[in-house]
C-alpha cells in the first residue's frame, strides 16, 4: 500500500467512526448502581472478555467469574500497572442561615486562587437550585463559612466558592470521603476504608481509581506466586472525571488536565515488558490514560523510547481523550469497572474494544445483573490486535 492509498484508507476509516454522543448511550436500570461495597474486596464479580485461542481477529467470548480468580486469566510475566493516588476527603457539609443542608464537593484542590485573603475554588454543589451569589454557607460547629462567589452556568451543578481557610485546613478539618453523587447515602466509617485502594500512597485524587478497589492482600500474594509483575504510577483523578460531555459531536469535547507522575524504575519496567513482547495490563482507565500519555517513539530497531523523561521521575499533566479511532501504543489489557453511559470512560472502553462490541458487552452485563460504577463489579478485557 503506497502513501497516497494509505492516506485515503485512513481518511475513509476515520469518516466511518461514530462521533455522535447519542451513539454511546444505553439504558441502565437504577437498581444496578452499586450503593455499597461487597463484603470482601475480591468477592466482586468479574466479566472476562476473551478471544478464542488468543486470536484477536475473531469474536470475543465472555466468561463470568469472581475477582478472586482474576489471576487465572493472566499469564506469567504479564505486567499490571496500578494508580497509587490516594483519595482526599473533598466532600464538605455546609448549612444555609435557614439551617438547610448544602453539600460542597471540591473539584480541584490544585488550581485555586486567592482574592481579598480568601481562597477561591470550583465545587459541585448539591442542591444548587435555591442558591444565590454571595450567600454564606456555614461550616458545622465552626465560626468559619464559605461564600458562593459565582453560580457559573445556570444548568450545571458547578459553582465558584471561597473560603477564609486554606484548602489544606478546610479539607483536613471538615472534609469527608467523596462518594460520587450516584451513591445516594451518607458516607460511613466503612467507606473511609473501602473507597480507597489498599496501595494508595500519594494524596491528591477527588475520586477513587475504582478498578483497584477489587485488589486485596490475597490477590497481590497470588500475583506474586504466579510471577505476574506489578508497577505503580500516580494520576490524580480530577475534574475530567466529573465533567459530562455536552457536545453532540464527541470530538469537540475538551478534557480537563489531570496531573501524573511516573518513576524511572517503573518506566524501565514498562519499556522492558514492551520490548520483550509481554502484555501490559492497565488497572483502571486512569492508569491507561497515563500510559498512553507518555510521549513514546519507536526507533529504527523497533524499540520504544521515551521523549519527555528527565531525572528520576516524569511529572506531567494530561488531557488525553481516548475515543474510537485512537491507536493504542502501550496497553494490551484493561481491568475496569462498568461506567456511565455517554461518559468519557465508556467512550474510552469503546475505543479499546469497539463501540458496537462494547455496547453488546454492557447489555450482557445488564442482563446478567452485574453491578455498575464505583462499588460495582469488574471487567477484564484485552483489545483486538
Amino acid at each position: 500500500m503506497d502513501a497516497l492509498t494509505g492516506g485515503c484508507f485512513l481518511l475513509h476509516f476515520l469518516s466511518m467512526i461514530d462521533h455522535k454522543l447519542e451513539s454511546y448511550d444505553f439504558s441502565l436500570p437504577k437498581e444496578l448502581i452499586a450503593q455499597k461495597p461487597t463484603e470482601k474486596r475480591s468477592s466482586s464479580r468479574l466479566l472476562v472478555v476473551k478471544h478464542k485461542n488468543d486470536d484477536c481477529t475473531c469474536e470475543p467470548k465472555l466468561k463470568e467469574s469472581t475477582f478472586t480468580c482474576v489471576t487465572n486469566f493472566l499469564r506469567e510475566d504479564d505486567l499490571l500497572v496500578f494508580n497509587d493516588s490516594k483519595v482526599i476527603p473533598a466532600r464538605i457539609e455546609c448549612f444555609k442561615e435557614t439551617g438547610a443542608k448544602i453539600e460542597i464537593f471540591i473539584l480541584d484542590n490544585k488550581n485555586v486562587s486567592c482574592h481579598d485573603s480568601r481562597v477561591h475554588f470550583y465545587a459541585m454543589v448539591k442542591p444548587k437550585k435555591k442558591l444565590r451569589e454571595k450567600i454564606k454557607l456555614f461550616l458545622k460547629k465552626s465560626e468559619h463559612y464559605l461564600i458562593v462567589e459565582n453560580l457559573l452556568e445556570v444548568d450545571s451543578k458547578f459553582c465558584m466558592i471561597s473560603s477564609s481557610l486554606s484548602m489544606d485546613v478546610l479539607i483536613e478539618q471538615f472534609g469527608k470521603i467523596p462518594l460520587p453523587p450516584y451513591i445516594d447515602r451518607v458516607p460511613d466509617k466503612l467507606d473511609e476504608e473501602r473507597y480507597q485502594t489498599i496501595y494508595a500512597k500519594t494524596a491528591g485524587s477527588l475520586a477513587a481509581p475504582t478498578a483497584g478497589l477489587h485488589f486485596d492482600s490475597e490477590t497481590f500474594a497470588e500475583l506474586k506466586r504466579k510471577n505476574i509483575h506489578t508497577a505503580f504510577l500516580t494520576l490524580h483523578v480530577g475534574l475530567a472525571t466529573f465533567t459530562p460531555i455536552t457536545e453532540e459531536d464527541i470530538s469537540n469535547h475538551n478534557m480537563h488536565f489531570e496531573h501524573f507522575s511516573i518513576s524511572e524504575e517503573v518506566l524501565s519496567k514498562i519499556l522492558r515488558a514492551k520490548r520483550n513482547k509481554k502484555r501490559i495490563i492497565a488497572v483502571g482507565t486512569t492508569s491507561l490514560r497515563t500510559l498512553e500519555s507518555l510521549e513514546l517513539n519507536q526507533n529504527h530497531s523497533g524499540k520504544f523510547q521515551i521523549n519527555n523523561f528527565q531525572g528520576e521521575n516524569i511529572f506531567g499533566k494530561t488531557d488525553i481523550f481516548i475515543r474510537p479511532g485512537y491507536k493504542f501504543k502501550l496497553v494490551d489489557g484493561l481491568i475496569t469497572n462498568f461506567h456511565l453511559p455517554k461518559s468519557t470512560l465508556f467512550i474510552l472502553i469503546s475505543a479499546f474494544l469497539g463501540r458496537e462490541k462494547c455496547l453488546e458487552i454492557y447489555q450482557y452485563a445488564i442482563k446478567k445483573r452485574f453491578r455498575f460504577f464505583s462499588y460495582g463489579d469488574a471487567m477484564l478485557a484485552f483489545r483486538p490486535r
